[in-house]
């Protein structure tokens, strides 16, 4: 049986794997990808990844708080009439700002958004999957 990932490890992955979508191969890892938590580390990195195609052409571009934990961001695509909002944790959107950083507008990368990628970063060290590894030794 596999341990189920904390909610700090699916963030963490939730990173590696929007920044280098094909390190976690399912192909490669299949019994990785059968502990709670890693597919909903593909679902949040690959709306990010979403998110960060649509950013170039994107106008209105907000980031409000949402409880203590959340942010919302809000942006409108006028190209293809798409206004969409995402639900975003700290970490994610501090990924999404220094992945997509071009050091303007709502989304500019701050010191505080570059540490806490790298703290997310520095989680899986030591923690790395390994060919047929089932969980995290956490």
């Amino acid at each position: 049986m596999s341990v189920p990932l904390e909610s700090r490890h699916v963030e963490a992955l939730t990173v590696a794997m929007t920044i280098a979508p094909g390190v976690y191969s399912r192909n490669r890892l299949f019994d990785f990808f059968t502990v709670p938590g890693v597919a909903r580390a593909k679902e949040r990195a690959a709306l990010l990844r979403g998110i960060l195609r649509q950013l170039p052409q994107a106008e209105h571009v907000t980031v409000s708080p949402m409880g203590a934990h959340e942010l919302v961001l809000r942006y409108r695509v006028p190209s293809v009439r798409l206004d969409r909002t995402a639900t975003l944790s700290r970490v994610e959107l501090s990924c999404l700002r220094v992945v997509a950083d071009d050091g303007s507008g709502a989304l500019a990368a701050t010191a505080e958004d570059r540490a806490r990628v790298d703290e997310a970063l520095a989680l899986l060290q030591g923690h790395a999957p390994t060919r047929g590894a089932a969980s995290f030794d956490a």
